[in-house]
């Protein structure tokens, strides 16, 4: 019998060439729940982490005021702190009236080192709390830190502008055997799609990207079938190929490699809230999430306010 952990997320969708993704299992609106008071310490620590950040990289605007990355970023993590400071986190309902603080004022390279460390610091808090936690709260803490590692890639690498969308989502998550055989499905299908997106590609940095997430979604499919099978789970057979997108150009393959990201990062999320060690299942969902950030496209789902 399936047993349903229903939880909130917020869904960030980024669409290319009008390329969208959808799961039937979305939707109705979550009630809030109690707020345990160990929880409710890692938010306010989680707060002051997300706003370290945010006023380092408020310098960098400051300093770069035509980069654009810098504002997309500062916006990523405010948001992220306006959820974090607000009455329910869990269920992404924002302070209102409230300022983040003001920006770290030095040359650009202090700030630019500061920055550098207030990530890296929260990025590894983050990691922690994951690691100890279960159901919604670890999928909470994976969400943030892979959002928070995008944006320490973006650093050095692209960054795009955080589209957000629905802020109540209900998913109705099955165990974690179930969830395991649908990640399993959707790296196959992403790998069959990608695989085939590649043909389509001449030789350039549009096929290797492409070629990185196929490499990285298929190293992590096979490797998770065996921690399949070393759970006792039986991998679901591959139907042998899947149906692509029209459009046979970089366009339309990178629209493919949007989509198939989204599916697999959506997946390895509600593994991570089913895991009975989210530990074991968030290196999968930080992969997932930050593959293309080289690209600027980047997925951390609720609430973690992904890249475009």
């Amino acid at each position: 019998m399936r047993k349903l952990i229903v939880f909130s997320m917020i869904l960030v969708l980024v669409c290319l060439s009008g390329c969208t993704f959808s799961d039937p299992r979305f939707s109705g609106t979550p009630p809030t729940p109690d707020t345990d008071p160990v929880f409710a310490t890692e938010v306010r620590k989680s707060a002051e982490e997300i706003q370290t950040a945010w006023s380092a990289i408020s310098g960098l605007v400051e300093h770069q005021p035509d980069e654009s990355k810098w504002a997309a970023m500062v916006q990523t993590l405010e948001s992220q702190w306006e959820v974090m400071v607000g009455p329910d986190p869990l269920n992404r309902i924002r302070a209102v009236n409230v300022s983040v603080g003001e920006p770290f004022r030095l040359d650009f390279e202090t700030t630019m080192t500061s920055a550098q460390t207030a990530l890296t610091a929260a990025v590894d808090a983050h990691t922690e709390r994951v690691k100890v936690s279960t159901g919604l709260a670890a999928a909470l803490w994976a969400s943030l830190t892979a959002s928070l590692t995008q944006i320490q890639e973006g650093l050095t690498n692209s960054y795009g502008e955080a589209v957000p969308m629905d802020p109540t989502v209900t998913i109705q998550i099955p165990t974690e055997a179930e969830a395991i055989a649908e990640l399993i499905g959707r790296y196959d299908e992403a790998v069959f799609s990608l695989q085939a997106g590649l043909g389509f590609l001449g030789q350039g940095t549009d096929r290797d990207q492409v070629y990185r997430t196929f490499a990285t979604f298929q190293r992590d499919w096979e490797f998770l079938i065996g921690t399949a099978l070393d759970l006792g789970i039986t991998p679901p057979k591959s139907p042998g190929a899947y149906a692509l997108p029209a459009g046979r150009d970089a366009t339309a393959v990178r629209a493919l490699l949007v989509t198939s990201q989204h599916s697999v990062v959506e997946a390895c999320l509600v593994w991570v809230a089913t895991s009975e060690d989210a530990g074991r299942s968030l290196p999968f969902f930080i992969r997932a999430a930050t593959t293309a950030t080289s690209a600027g496209i980047g997925f951390a789902v609720w609430p973690g306010w992904p890249d475009a």
